[in-house]
């Protein structure tokens, strides 16, 4: 009867230890959970307050015209000194007429002739446009230290307004020396951009063979125009051709001043 009755109160006891054990687990659960849930709110309304300040900011610097973001003051730019170089104005005097730059409509030249039939009147403005001074920093890369000044190039890009009238321009190629990769490329670009961005209504030359090409009467120049040289890029070496040597100023100079190049 006795060992029974220990019998059942360990059961009892085994019970309620399960039972204490249980409500403990139960309760660090709970607990667990509702600490999870305040810190997750905590966390939430810091984030949303965060957020809230950045976007006042934001705007207030937008009404000030600033750029949006954090302003480091030790990474400051207090100078920048462009490069000059070398311009056409201070070789060649500005034509008279003013010239917008456009982009003009499609020209095709009849080579027997020697005259010129515009296909399209339209003309296209650029979407960009340079401004004078305007440039690309050179140290664009800043960090802790550095010197607050920069150097600065100016950037390549169309301008408002043409050097020369596209009316009155006459213009030469020639390709001299060894060879390389993409020289028809680039004889095929210069002519359209001439006749095709620029409108120009002169003449563009193709001058054969080097140098020798401006002045050897074998040697005769191609009159070059967007059909001409439609299909060059796909040839290797150079359309023109090429040679060393053959350089003589005075010959030369005498071509660009007949033809007006």
């Amino acid at each position: 009867m006795t060992s029974k009755n220990n019998d059942s109160t360990l059961a009892l006891v085994a019970t309620a230890a399960l039972a204490s054990v249980a409500t403990a687990v139960i309760t660090h659960a709970s607990l667990t959970r509702k600490h999870k849930a305040v810190c997750d709110q905590i966390r939430a309304d810091a984030y949303e307050k965060d957020s809230s300040e950045k976007e006042t900011a934001a705007m207030e610097q937008t009404k000030r015209g600033e750029p949006i973001g954090t302003q480091i003051p030790s990474l400051g730019i207090d100078g920048i000194y462009l490069w000059e170089v070398e311009t056409l104005g201070s070789r060649f005097m500005r034509t008279k007429r003013r010239s917008i730059n456009v982009m003009h409509g499609l020209w095709k030249i009849d080579s027997e002739r020697h005259e010129k039939h515009q296909i399209t009147e339209t003309s296209t403005t650029y979407n960009k446009l340079i401004e004078k001074n305007e440039c690309i920093l050179a140290d664009i890369t800043r960090k802790p230290g550095m010197k607050p000044h920069t150097r600065a190039y100016i950037r390549a890009g169309p301008c408002e307004q043409l050097h020369f009238d596209p009316h009155t321009v006459n213009a030469a190629i020639v390709t001299c020396g060894g060879l390389c990769p993409g020289l028809n490329n680039v004889i095929r670009e210069i002519v359209n951009s001439l006749v095709k961005l620029y409108g120009t209504e002169g003449n563009v030359y193709g001058i054969r063979g080097g140098f020798a090409g401006f002045y050897d009467p074998s040697m005769e120049p191609i009159l070059l125009d967007p059909e001409v040289v439609k299909d060059i890029h796909h040839q290797g070496g150079t359309f023109l051709s090429s040679s060393r040597g053959g350089f003589d100023i005075d010959k030369t100079m005498s071509f660009i001043e007949k033809h007006s190049i």
